[in-house]
């Protein structure tokens, strides 16, 4: 289905430009409850794709933070699943290519909220709380990190984190997303490191292997204590069902 809008963007170098996505469809799901959920995004162009996909899910993708952190939402967007196809013209494919992989990834998710704000009638607005964080020191018996011996890459999976030549407060990032709070990085660790964590989920049957908390510290010598801070939060101020497209 041909969509009539259109996102105007300032993207340095290139002054005043249009990007959106040219062509979108959304549906509820018609998936069974155990059906896998999945979410196709590359930074470098301008397509989307999310299969049996809860709207919190879509939101805390396009938004970048977790779901802890998306507040005033019904009830539904946690319990409803959809079906969402989206892509851009060839000319924001080729923006999108020539963009650093942090600007790219920030121009894909402006164009996610827009779209979400034409079939969702999504509005919103950001708000700096007092929350719960986690704050991210050295454990007693000192750091295990170590000193990085090559450039910097990342692997991410659901319960492992594997990553070479990153600061610490990259893994603070991480470990945000995996605890579903801020973690704010005071270790005043200053080099790059070469980092293997591996943890269970909270449903894993496998006792052998520590939760999050006793892996951080078993395994890098850190620790994540409990404490709060300012947080940045997305509001939900309105949100409906989408129409059939």
């Amino acid at each position: 289905m041909k969509s009539a809008w259109v996102l105007l963007v300032a993207v340095a170098g290139w002054g005043q430009v249009v990007a959106g996505f040219d062509v979108a469809a959304t549906r509820r799901s018609l998936a069974d409850e155990h059906a896998r959920s999945h979410i196709v995004s590359d930074p470098a162009d301008g397509r989307f794709q999310a299969v049996n996909v809860p709207l919190i899910v879509l939101l805390r993708f396009a938004f970048g933070v977790p779901e802890t952190r998306i507040l005033g939402a019904p009830d539904w967007v946690s319990a409803e699943k959809y079906d969402m196809e989206a892509r851009s013209d060839a000319a924001v494919d080729e923006r999108l290519k020539g963009m650093d992989s942090a600007a790219a990834r920030g121009l894909k998710q402006t164009m996610l909220q827009a779209l979400f704000a034409e079939r969702f009638g999504l509005k919103w607005h950001e708000e700096t709380r007092e929350l719960p964080v986690y704050r991210l020191v050295v454990a007693k018996g000192g750091s295990k990190l170590a000193e990085a011996k090559g450039g910097q890459t990342i692997d991410e999976y659901r319960t492992k984190y594997v990553a070479q030549g990153i600061p610490v407060s990259v893994l603070a990032e991480e470990l945000a997303k995996v605890t579903g709070r801020v973690v704010e990085d005071e270790t005043a660790l200053p080099g790059r490191y070469d980092v293997s964590l591996r943890w269970s989920a909270d449903d894993a049957q496998d006792t052998t292997v520590p939760g999050i908390f006793g892996a951080v510290t078993e395994q890098l010598g850190l620790k994540l204590e409990s404490g709060k801070g300012p947080v940045k939060v997305v509001v939900v101020d309105a949100v409906a069902r989408p129409t059939v497209n």
